[in-house]
């Protein structure tokens, strides 16, 4: 077996050279370093030179940072003047060159010549978007296919398939062979090289051999190396001959300081009026939503989701449209408002009744702070989907944190724009994708700056690009300045009434939540805003009857909050269903109706609308029917008649809608649990007595770490970090004093050995199931070679391979079934999983399940030679 890994003498030189305070700063620009404190120079080297650490670094890099270092990647054996490749001068290029050295992702040698991070190699597999390198494509072909394409650029045949294939190499890395091949392409077969200089993968819909059957535009390229193929309909342009065919491969320009965002003044006054607007207008909307499922929880759907009728008869009562409601659904779940009980039942959760009692202002900020930390996009719901179809709320779609690092970096590039200051958003988005190039790669940022600020406006954080003055608190987390300042837009607190004969009451104002509550009992809200109007009516009246209240109750309430005194009208009719309700009495039979006036009994059973009850009479005063004695209640009511339930003790039953709200237990209280393992995990503090269930779940976090890294909004990478640091017991970073404390220990520690990274310098994988801490100790004193066939030895074997460097053969068997041998390179080994790198006749890796292997042994020396190993 190979020995232990140690970094290069170059690099582990450069570390022992750095004056502490050089030292310092490099932890403090790259702390995941010190996950877990390491425990001497040569572990810190180690760590630095990592591929999760270095993936990290450039996938937070600004985009100068990272044209430097992709240009590193075209030439790993040194650059002497970075600059001048990208176009650059020495005094922008400088300060980059300086932070680089400093963070060690780069090594300034005496003569000038600038290498990178050995791990860059594997993070930037394709710098500047170019094809894979000549030497690694042209291992795939045989012989005799890389001696038809020597005779055809004039080059010797002789010696073995190595020496061909440096020889290749040389000849297309010269920029004049390869642009004299391309004036001399024909017609087709030059346009294509130029489509591959800008995009080296190409697919030919009809296949590569017909192409090199009947002399098609590919077959000349292929022929002279300028392209490979690598499946039977994809070619590859070799990265040495796309940088020949785009000397400017050195990427977009230069440009070492990030764009301005031009913003123009806007009336802060005007814009803060009508954010505020906004806002008030989502809190009354998330109440009423809330409200309408406390006294009628609704269903999801067996696929998922609230059902678009749902959906359609909430956005009729709040006016607003589907995709709105959707979102303020969502949200109202994000913030813990709502949620699904485990029959599926959707409902306010007790966190609701909390809520509610906050100002108006308080409860905006919960709902403002809870959209601000989301994992995810609001903007997802209610848009078209891929069937076509609009994405439903509460669907509980899987988290993912590159929706909150955008909206993070997009609000602060609008905030950067000044206040009172409206953002073009062409510049918002050029900033970001300056700042952050890897958040955009698969969505380009204009449209993500379109969808955050709508969602934004919905919320009233912000309107046309600007930040309100409360929306700026809430974006730097000042939420008692948030909440102060919304109200002063808001409706002042207002516990006078104004009661009107036409039988409404108008609080101009923001009602206490008492005043609220009794006045939601005793009438129906007809508008809000500025102020609620609520109207009465004898049915809105009933209810506070079967509440308990009695008239006088009900008027004296009134009297003390009114601000001129109860009308007439509105006080005899408190009084007239007062005196009329609970003169009929029902209660079970089926039913029986008592009534102390037999005139008025006599008059019910004579009345056409409630004969189908099939009431009859027992006596003067009492009648039965079969009947419920809600459906008898709803009849009676119908006809015109005020009836009252009556208890089992002779008295009126009270009545109100019980408020329903979701219990302990249900789907949302087990994701929460989840994110609290996790964020424990992360925190390096979890009980180390853990019951069989949370033990499970943490092991299903570690062998998924996108879910690890989603829950706390980190990336990949640091959370296999953050993981690896866990499993080894670390605890909180280091910080000030203690980085100074740490890098003098750190000098002062004996040499420890460090187990192997993987290829690239990777003390753990950078993305896929979770690898065990860092570092591992011995597993085999050899090459092993016997077969694998327990299940319970192949993780050793594996990560054996992993940390020698040694390729193996195994047998697996797919989903469908169906077994495969093939050669494999071993990445990573984690809980259950195996990351690999296939090797031989397949293409690209990726993660398999180690109980679905068959067999499996580590590839002897021949066969890794004959594999180009």
């Amino acid at each position: 077996m190979q020995g232990r890994w140690t970094p290069p003498k170059a690099w582990l030189e450069a570390f022992e050279a750095a004056s502490d305070e050089e030292l310092v700063r490099l932890l403090e620009r790259r702390p995941d370093l010190l996950l877990p404190a390491p425990s001497d120079m040569a572990e810190l080297a180690a760590r630095s030179l990592g591929e999760a650490s270095a993936g990290l670094f450039y996938d937070t890099a600004e985009r100068p940072t990272r044209q430097v270092l992709e240009l590193l990647c075209l030439d790993p054996g040194g650059v002497p003047d970075p600059g001048a490749r990208l176009g650059a001068t020495a005094e922008d290029i400088a300060p980059v060159l300086e932070h680089l050295r400093q963070c060690r992702m780069i090594l300034v040698h005496p003569d000038g010549t600038v290498t990178p991070n050995p791990a860059l190699q594997e993070v930037i597999p394709l710098p500047f978007g170019l094809g894979p390198r000549a030497e690694h494509l042209f291992a795939t072909r045989t012989n005799t296919q890389l001696m038809a394409v020597a005779t055809r650029l004039g080059l010797s045949t002789a010696g073995a398939k190595p020496a061909l294939v440096k020889r290749l190499v040389a000849a297309l890395a010269e920029p004049g062979r390869v642009e004299r091949l391309r004036l001399d392409a024909p017609g087709q077969s030059g346009a294509l090289l130029d489509q591959a200089a800008t995009h080296p993968q190409i697919r030919l819909v009809s296949g590569v051999e017909p192409h090199l059957r009947r002399g098609g535009p590919a077959a000349w390229c292929i022929e002279r190396g300028l392209l490979v193929q690598v499946d039977w309909s994809t070619v590859v342009m070799p990265r040495e001959v796309g940088v020949a065919l785009r000397p400017a491969a050195a990427g977009s320009q230069f440009d070492p300081s990030p764009p301005a965002v031009l913003a123009h003044p806007v009336d802060r006054e005007q814009v803060d009026q009508s954010a505020g607007e906004a806002a008030l207008h989502l809190v009354q909307d998330v109440e009423a939503v809330a409200e309408r499922w406390s006294g009628a929880p609704v269903n999801l759907l067996q696929s998922g989701g609230l059902g678009i009728r749902e959906v359609r008869r909430l956005a009729k009562a709040l006016e607003r449209s589907d995709a709105d409601t959707s979102r303020i659904v969502e949200l109202a779940a994000e913030a813990g408002l709502v949620g699904v009980d485990e029959s599926g039942a959707v409902m306010p959760t007790p966190a609701y009744d909390e809520w509610r009692r906050l100002p108006t202002a308080g409860r905006w900020v919960r709902l403002a702070d809870a959209w601000q930390r989301m994992i995810g996009s609001l903007h997802q719901v209610g848009a078209h989907g891929d069937d076509g179809k609009p994405v439903p709320p509460l669907l509980g779609w899987r988290p993912s944190a590159l929706g909150l690092m955008r909206r993070i970096l997009l609000l602060s590039a609008v905030a950067d724009a000044g206040p009172g200051m409206a953002a073009d958003p062409a510049g918002v988005a050029a900033r970001a994708e300056w700042l952050r190039p890897a958040l955009w790669q698969d969505s380009p940022a204009a449209a993500w700056v379109e969808r955050t600020l709508g969602e934004a406006a919905l919320l009233g954080v912000a309107v046309g690009g600007v930040l309100s003055t409360f929306g700026t608190a809430l974006t730097e987390s000042d939420f008692p300045r948030a909440e102060e300042l919304l109200a002063r837009v808001a409706p002042p607190l207002a516990e006078r009434v104004i009661l009107q004969a036409d039988l409404t009451a108008t609080v101009a104002g923001e009602p206490p939540a008492s005043l609220r509550d009794e006045l939601d009992l005793l009438a129906a809200v007809e508008s809000r805003g500025q102020a609620t109007v609520w109207r009465f009516s004898e049915a809105s009246v009933r209810r506070g009857y079967e509440a308990g209240r009695s008239a006088a109750e009900i008027i004296d309430f009134l009297e003390r909050h009114a601000a001129h005194g109860v009308p007439q009208p509105l006080r005899y009719m408190i009084e007239d269903v007062g005196r009329r309700f609970g003169r009929l009495r029902l209660g079970s039979a089926g039913c029986y109706v008592v009534c102390e006036e037999p005139a008025l009994l006599a008059e019910v059973l004579r009345v056409k609308k409630v004969a189908a009850l099939g009431l009859r009479s027992l006596a003067p005063t009492v009648a039965i029917t079969a009947r419920s004695p809600e459906a008898v209640l709803e009849a009676l009511r119908a006809a015109g008649y005020l009836p009252a339930l009556e208890g089992a003790d002779g008295a009126v039953a009270l009545q109100r809608t019980p408020a329903h709200r979701v219990r302990d237990g249900g789907p949302g209280d087990e994701f929460d649990g989840l994110a609290g393992l996790a964020e424990a995990l992360l925190a390096g503090g979890l009980d180390p007595d853990l019951d069989d269930d949370e033990a499970e779940a943490i092991d299903g976090l570690l062998g998924d770490l996108e879910l690890l890294g989603g829950i706390a909004g980190l990336p990949t990478g640091l959370a296999q970090l953050l993981a690896d640091a866990s499993s080894a017991g670390a605890g909180d970073p280091p910080v000030g004093e203690e980085l100074r404390d740490l890098v003098s220990r750190l000098r002062s520690a004996p040499p420890r050995s460090q187990a192997p990274p993987s290829r690239g310098g990777s003390p753990g994988a950078r993305q896929g199931g979770a690898t065990l801490p860092f570092p591992q100790p011995e597993l085999f004193d050899g090459r092993p070679t016997t077969i694998v066939k327990d299940q319970r030895a192949m993780p050793d074997l594996l990560m054996a391979a992993y940390q020698a460097g040694w390729a193996v053969r195994m047998s697996y068997v797919n989903t469908k079934g169906m077994a495969g041998e093939f050669f494999a390179e071993i990445l990573g080994v984690g809980r259950g999983k195996v990351r690999l790198r296939y090797l031989s006749d397949r293409h690209g890796g990726g993660e398999l399940a180690i109980y679905r292997i068959e067999w499996v042994r580590v590839a002897t020396e021949a066969e890794e030679e004959a594999l180009g190993w």
